[in-house]
């Protein structure tokens, strides 16, 4: 089980810690948080420190704290550690149910590559309440690849 630790330093910007309770230490495997962009946009980031990365679905949640509805506008994918020998393949999913209409649109970092980038979604709304998560669909089979932040643009 894990403790969640919520602290608002301004209006429309929440962040989320959550500790892991075996250590009681700070994992970045563990931390999601939202913060504010230029006018009426917000980056959401999920990070996953593994290295290397391993296919599964995504503890970490990142709930729509305001009581405005968003729209999602972009997925960016970061890692430090490339795959080798296939592609990164992440899903977005919004109260357990992708954003992506078609898997094929999902964002993935080709073999060699250190991010990717998607903006076609089949469902863009991020309703207050919400709850967004990432799960790793594929990772590369030769080298998985390795520290993930997964930026997710929204936009009201």
């Amino acid at each position: 089980m894990t403790q969640t630790f919520t602290v608002e330093p301004e209006p429309v910007t929440v962040i989320t810690f959550t500790v892991d309770p075996v250590d009681g230490v700070l994992d970045a495997f563990y931390t999601s948080y939202i913060a504010p962009l230029h006018g009426h946009q917000m980056s959401l980031y999920l990070s996953d420190g593994r290295d290397p990365l391993g296919v599964g679905i995504g503890t970490a949640k990142i709930p729509n704290a305001t009581v405005n509805t968003w729209q999602l506008r972009s997925v960016r994918l970061d890692v430090a550690v490339p795959p080798d020998g296939g592609p990164l393949i992440v899903d977005v999913l919004n109260n357990g149910v992708s954003v992506f209409a078609d898997p094929a649109d999902r964002p993935a970092i080709a073999s060699g590559e250190s991010s990717a980038v998607v903006s076609v979604f089949g469902n863009r709304v991020f309703a207050p309440g919400d709850l967004l998560s990432v799960n790793i669909d594929a990772v590369g089979p030769v080298g998985a690849g390795g520290v993930l932040t997964v930026t997710v643009v929204v936009e009201g």
